[in-house]
């Protein structure tokens, strides 16, 4: 290697998952001749101090001046966009100058269901795309976003170091008491299953114990599994979940089908502390768990119920489930081979770069925040072209595509949440906008009915 790669990182901010592999990433790549630079367009929620440490760490870039971030893009050897469709990154890559061969997309997210989609115009940005789990080839415009590479997709798994999980599942023993239950994750409405509550409720009254660790609804889940006669025990954020892991024997994963995420980082945490994984059988989940063969992926909640009971009826049972999972684990996952395998394609795009002529490619300037939030949100780009065309008809014309993506009427659950890429979303990050204020109302007041 004739001189040290530079990659400029840019991510909507740093949070938990994106964050502990974020810091791998760059430890490791940087080990073996590689320079990262990282851009946070918001403000990192943790894992700052070592990053700070580490690399060349610029927060809030988008509420400041960009000459710096442009002279940085302009320098680098590839630029990596850690995607998912985040308000302030929607906006950012509305206006963003790439060289396309040097860039690539790492989506955070599975990119199955709108509005948590992997948008079609990110193709026109991207020299390549880079999936995080095999679920997304199901995504109905996966075709558009790969074109002829469709048939081999670019997948690397993010993967936090888990050594400290894998020394947890070593030590694992025959459980004595009732096994204890466990949840690790976001709670809220537009990620767990509808009958999230239904569930901790009937396993807590055949006596089992249960921690939720993880926010920001986990005060309202516990009002609710008290409602229906159960009790669960909430912790909201954390930030060290090592010894909930240390101290639980089962990990229940309910997750509705239509969520945003791929379920990654704290099932293969689960998996390498020896949980056994309990989860539905969605697509993001099944990427992970079909290749275990002791776990069973649930269709109904009763199947949920019937085999948290099943790996609770025999100790040794339970133990020796959870030893194999905790093997399987370390050797099919592994920080190492995620940096490995992603740095790969950052030498491809450099060298490509290098032999053919670089494409600069602009986005359409785009002023209607509507416009842009209907760009980042539907699989196809029909709303958006219709709202450039009448935008005072804007807020009518996004709702009657949301009304019919409705499959089920609690389904408009996941367009009324606060948190990741919905209306209310982006008002939290751009509140003056008449328009998505008015389109975040109308759903609110939305009945689950209509």
């Amino acid at each position: 290697m004739d001189h040290r790669i530079n990659i400029v990182h840019i991510t909507p901010h740093v949070g938990g998952g994106v964050g502990s592999s974020l810091v791998n990433f760059i430890s490791q790549s940087e080990k073996v001749g590689f320079n990262n630079q990282i851009f946070c367009l918001d403000w990192c929620e943790n894992r700052v101090e070592y990053l700070e440490s580490s690399s060349n760490l610029t927060q809030g870039i988008f509420w400041g001046s960009r000459e710096f971030l442009s002279r940085r893009i302009s320098d680098c050897d590839c630029v990596i966009i850690h995607y998912w469709n985040h308000p302030l990154l929607s906006v950012f890559l509305n206006d963003y100058i790439s060289l396309k061969k040097r860039t690539i997309i790492w989506s955070h997210n599975s990119g199955i269901t709108e509005p948590h989609i992997i948008p079609n115009y990110l193709a026109e940005i991207a020299g390549k795309i880079v999936f995080t789990s095999p679920s997304s080839v199901n995504a109905p415009n996966f075709e558009i976003l790969c074109g002829s590479r469709c048939r081999d997709p670019l997948i690397v798994p993010t993967v936090r170091d888990l050594g400290a999980f894998l020394s947890i599942g070593a030590q694992r023993a025959i459980k004595t008491s009732k096994p204890k239950i466990l949840y690790v994750g976001a709670v809220t409405r537009s990620k767990m299953h509808p009958d999230s509550a239904q569930i901790f409720s009937e396993l807590s009254q055949r006596g089992f114990q249960i921690d939720v660790v993880g926010g920001p609804d986990h005060i309202l889940l516990a009002d609710e599994v008290k409602s229906l006669g159960g009790k669960i025990e909430v912790f909201g954020y954390v930030d060290n979940v090592i010894d909930f892991y240390a101290g639980s024997d089962i990990f229940v994963y309910p997750l509705r089908a239509d969520h945003y995420g791929t379920g990654e980082q704290v099932i293969l945490e689960a998996l390498a502390s020896g949980l056994p994984v309990v989860a539905f059988n969605n697509s993001a989940e099944a990427a992970i768990l079909s290749k275990f063969d002791n776990l069973k992926l649930a269709n109904s909640i009763s199947e949920l119920i019937e085999e948290v009971l099943k790996l609770s009826s025999s100790p040794n049972n339970l133990l020796e489930i959870s030893r194999e999972v905790h093997q399987s684990t370390s050797l099919a996952y592994g920080s190492n081979e995620m940096t490995a395998d992603l740095l790969k394609i950052v030498n491809q795009v450099t060298e490509s770069s290098k032999e053919v002529e670089q494409s600069i490619k602009q986005a359409r300037n785009l002023d209607n925040m509507l416009a842009v939030y209907a760009r980042a949100s539907f699989f196809d780009e029909t709303v958006h072209e219709q709202i450039l065309i009448s935008p005072n008809q804007g807020v009518e014309l996004t709702l009657k595509k949301i009304k019919e993506l409705l499959d089920d009427p609690r389904s408009v659950e996941r367009w009324q949440t606060k948190t990741k890429s919905t209306p209310e979303h982006y008002l939290k990050y751009f509140p003056q906008s008449e328009e998505m204020g008015q389109l975040a109302k109308k759903l609110r007041e939305w009945p689950v009915s209509g």
